[in-house]
């Protein structure tokens, strides 16, 4: 199996476990506020979409996001995606579709899999900035990866707040 093989893999397990934690969510599921100082799941979904968004668009790309392109901005009523220092005082109290911020990660999901699809050895090998570290391509999409996964987790946690079952295994 060469790298590009291992990479496509794990990002089809990620994206099976980040999909099994949003299994058969509710609208009111995915909006609850927990009364505690943990966010809403709308919002750590939210993160997570953005963050793999700017790092596969932005950061390896050179590209806009998508959230701006496609000004999902406005498609969400959301003015950013939550990250580091901006977004998240508007993710926590603003209600979002599901469907709609569903229609924006499977959008993101598709740009990350031809990206991924496409991948050199060579590009795996570049350096970029990321948060003024420089990094290989390939650290920075095991970054993204670990990042979606650990949010997987956050989401199925909640979800068991609620009393409902947060992984279906």
């Amino acid at each position: 199996m060469d790298a590009k093989e291992f990479i496509n893999l794990e990002l089809q397990e990620m994206r099976g476990l980040f999909t099994a934690s949003l299994q058969n969510m509710t609208e009111e599921q995915f909006n609850w506020v927990p009364g505690t100082a943990a966010n809403p799941i709308r919002a750590i979904a939210m993160h997570a979409w953005g963050a793999e968004d700017y790092f596969i668009q932005t950061i390896l790309q050179n590209k806009s996001r998508i959230f701006e392109s496609e000004h999902w901005d406005e498609k969400l009523g959301l003015t950013n995606t939550p990250g580091r220092g901006r977004g998240w005082d508007a993710a926590v109290t603003t209600q979002l579709s599901l469907a709609k911020a569903l229609e924006y990660y499977a959008e993101v999901q598709a740009a990350t899999a031809q990206y991924c699809t496409n991948i050199t050895d060579e590009e795996l090998q570049k350096t970029v900035l990321l948060f003024k570290q420089e990094m290989s391509v390939a650290a920075v999409i095991s970054r993204f990866m670990l990042h979606t996964t650990g949010h997987a987790g956050e989401i199925a946690a909640l979800r068991g707040m609620q009393g409902v079952k947060g992984l279906p295994f």
